[in-house]
């Protein structure tokens, strides 16, 4: 780029200091990234590039203006590419034959009552042979109670990293958890409605949301109240199974994981 001071405003002491054609200036470009709409020529060899413009020649306004735009496409272009990127990745779709490994697995559990009742609860997962999220593979979890359908999801096989939590999880342990906390709710209403809550919501006078707290939520319970004065009491921020079993602990119940023998065939579980 150069400066041609036939064509510039500069006085005379500073046209004959700059010398004509001089190639290598060094052009700062500013391209802002979540609109690339708003980037600018920010300046030309440290003088700022408004106040430079006026005494630069066309050829070289264009030039510059050339770069400016050709690298404005290139951000709009890893803009697209980004947002097709993330849309495929959130994705639930078919998987094609073969594409991903399919691995099964299962955990039992033995749920035991303060008046010593047990209930058996299985866990069983496997990698779907039929969708996956963009290029993660998708599991199957299927959960049963004393061998009868309790709950069932299917979500990516990718670590979850929490909002406001403090470590990665095993989606498995998600999944897992999150099963094993709406049964929880729909089975022991009563115990979970004896919990001191960690807010309530009055359909009466709704205000507020559970949301707004800062920092890492505990696990705990909140109730809604509804118009006919009833109340419902859910499980909320239970991320893992061994926070569900030490809150049950603390209501009275034991949670006890089974080993089953390697020999004890599980049946196949259907998708």
């Amino acid at each position: 780029m150069f400066i041609d001071p036939r064509k510039s405003s500069y006085d005379k002491q500073t046209v004959y200091r700059v010398v004509p054609y001089v190639q290598g200036f060094a052009v700062t470009y500013m391209i802002w990234e979540p609109d690339p709409a708003d980037s600018q020529i920010q300046d030309v060899d440290g003088v700022s590039y408004p106040l430079l413009k006026p005494y630069l020649c066309a050829d070289c306004q264009m030039g510059l203006e050339a770069g400016l735009a050709a690298r404005v496409e290139d951000a709009r272009q890893r803009k697209r590419a980004e947002e097709e990127r993330r849309r495929y990745e959130a994705a639930l779709r078919h998987s094609k034959k073969g594409e991903f490994p399919i691995k099964s697995a299962s955990r039992h559990f033995l749920l035991i009552s303060p008046s010593l009742s047990f209930r058996g609860i299985r866990l069983q997962w496997r990698a779907s042979k039929i969708h996956c999220w963009g290029s993660s593979p998708a599991f199957v979890m299927l959960m049963t109670v004393d061998d009868v359908f309790s709950g069932k999801c299917i979500r990516p096989d990718e670590p979850i990293q929490d909002c406001g939590y403090r470590e990665t999880i095993d989606a498995a342990e998600y999944a897992a958890t999150s099963l094993l906390a709406r049964w929880l709710e729909r089975d022991l209403q009563p115990e979970l409605l004896s919990v001191k809550p960690l807010f309530e919501w009055d359909a009466h006078q709704p205000r507020g949301c559970c949301c707004n707290t800062s920092g890492v939520r505990e696990p705990g319970v909140i109730q809604t109240i509804w118009k006919d004065g009833s109340r419902y009491a859910a499980l909320v921020d239970f991320r893992q199974l061994s926070e569900i079993a030490d809150f049950l602990e603390n209501l009275g119940y034991r949670v006890i994981e089974q080993r089953l023998d390697a020999r004890v065939r599980v049946p196949p579980m259907r998708q």
